[in-house]
């Protein structure tokens, strides 16, 4: 149908939930949130970008949401669309976005004490949750990249103002 140069990778469907069509898709990006407001996506099918309109869009968690697609109504049109990747046109990508790895040296700012607890040494980004790496005198302390912990992320001065769940740094 379309040009895939003119579009952006954003994620992919990553199953079936239920059997009224609703499907659970994968958001590529440090901010999903930014794409909760989208009407539709284009699905790539049979090498082809194919758009598909948003009837309901819920957040799961982390980069995960339950998408209820407009005339997908049943557990086998839905189960077609697993695995399938999501497209958007390159205007509309979050431009404000951030690859995790850009984090690394960044310096980590406890919210409460507003003190400098180190830096970010590695980042980790699985399916399920994207982890930050930090040293906290010698220890290596990892703590979950969402947005009840994570509260501002200054690119212009590098760093980061967390709110760190109590116990977190005894582990």
């Amino acid at each position: 149908m379309k040009n895939k140069n003119n579009f952006f990778y954003l994620g992919k469907i990553v199953k079936k939930i239920g059997f009224k069509g609703w499907i659970s898709i994968k958001i590529e990006d440090s901010n999903p949130f930014f794409y909760q407001k989208k009407s539709s996506f284009l699905i790539e099918l049979n090498n082809k970008l194919v758009p598909h309109f948003i009837e309901i869009i819920n957040h799961s968690n982390n980069n995960f949401f339950k998408v209820k697609f407009k005339n997908i109504n049943d557990e086998h049109s839905a189960s077609k669309l697993c695995g399938c990747k999501l497209y958007l046109p390159l205007h509309e990508k979050n431009t404000t976005s951030l690859d995790l790895s850009e984090l690394i040296d960044y310096k980590v700012i406890d919210k409460n004490s507003n003190t400098n607890l180190g830096s970010i040494t590695n980042t980790y980004t699985k399916e399920i949750q994207s982890l930050i790496e930090f040293k906290l005198l010698e220890k290596k302390i990892l703590i979950p990249f969402e947005k009840e912990i994570i509260l501002e992320i200054n690119k212009e001065k590098k760093f980061i103002t967390v709110d760190l769940p109590n116990g977190i740094t005894e582990l």
